[in-house]
């Protein structure tokens, strides 16, 4: 799905905010897209509210879900098709294979029969082909090699600042925000000034910069001792007699470091954790024994989170990066108020 504008996703996480306020029943799909996002039909809006979901209203009130064993969530770098050696080979045909630069199809080919796929009749659509003739184009006029990421910036460069010189298209000015690009307490009615139009193009752009949602946020629990999902001992709360004797003299010999104490048991210091816990130190167990309190346990947060949607709410000396707006800003709105 290609992604929506900032200021969309704005509109939609503020309507939603506002709904779940006041108790007013849901915008159904197609008063989103007669007042939101025009420009997209209503599946690709369904879609993008589902997203839209998972990531900015249930993971920051329920946090992550554990997906440490989960193969279909494992971090496996590999290129669009469009940047592919093997797929785009007839396009960039001056160019080898590289192994290092496959999509996941063709990386998962050479992995399982180790020989390269052969791609012979890839089909690209009409925005992938132009991404390729514009590759080649800009390769020819900087008199080198570039990488499909140089590429991406060049291009990303051009259309910003032909945002910024209010050079839109139709679509893109229907995914503007009109009433966030007011520049209030103007000196002079009419035409705006260099500098006004400097400060409204640069809202335009970050208006405009498209959300881009990772496929998943990685949780980081094996990394920091906790126990899995999927884990023998995620409901593993007593212990027996020899599991008794067993953790108590680990975690006197090893001085109450419980990731030593987890690699002999084979199992994840966490659990060592409610060992100690259900049998802290004026338990009986402990006569015969020293007893040592755990060292502390890092918790390291999840990783690949999805971006953060800014307010777009602007002093009048901002240039629009759309951070929220300063106690100047918040001042004059309570003046306006009054």
């Amino acid at each position: 799905m290609r992604p929506v504008g900032m200021a969309q996703a704005r509109s939609l996480l503020d309507m939603h905010k506002a709904t779940k306020k006041t108790d007013k029943r849901k915008r159904n799909l197609r008063e989103i897209q007669q007042y939101l996002i025009k420009n997209y039909h209503l599946g690709e809006i369904q879609n993008f509210r589902y997203q839209l979901s998972r990531f900015y209203y249930y993971q920051p009130t329920h946090g992550v879900p554990c997906n440490c064993r989960d193969p279909t969530c494992t971090d496996y770098q590999f290129e669009p098709r469009v940047g592919c050696t093997n797929c785009n080979r007839h396009h960039r045909p001056h160019l080898p294979a590289d192994c290092e630069k496959l999509c996941l199809i063709c990386k998962m080919y050479l992995q399982l029969n180790n020989k390269m796929r052969p791609a012979e009749q890839v089909v690209f659509n009409s925005s992938e082909l132009e991404f390729l003739e514009v590759w080649n184009q800009k390769e020819t006029e900087m008199g080198g090699r570039l990488t499909r990421d140089d590429v991406e910036q060049l291009i990303r460069m051009e259309t910003w600042r032909r945002w910024a010189d209010e050079d839109l298209t139709d679509e893109e000015e229907a995914m503007l925000n009109l009433s966030k690009l007011v520049i209030r307490n103007r000196a002079k009615s009419g035409k705006h000034t260099e500098e006004e139009k400097r400060i409204k193009g640069s809202r335009m752009v970050h208006q405009l910069r498209p959300l881009i949602l990772p496929l998943f946020t990685k949780c980081c629990c094996m990394r920091s001792g906790s126990i899995p999902h999927g884990s023998v001992n995620r409901d593993k709360w007593s212990f027996s007699e020899k599991e008794v004797e067993k953790y108590r003299d680990l975690v006197s010999n090893f001085e109450g470091d419980q990731f030593q104490v987890s690699r002999l048991l084979k199992v994840e210091p966490e659990l060592v954790e409610r060992f100690v816990k259900k049998y802290p130190e004026n338990y009986e167990i402990w006569k015969e024994k020293q007893f040592f309190p755990l060292n502390p346990r890092e918790i390291f947060q999840p990783y690949n989170l999805a971006p953060i949607i800014p307010s777009f709410v602007y002093d009048d000396t901002e240039d629009g990066d759309g951070e929220p707006s300063s106690k100047k800003a918040k001042k004059a709105k309570k003046a306006r108020k009054v």
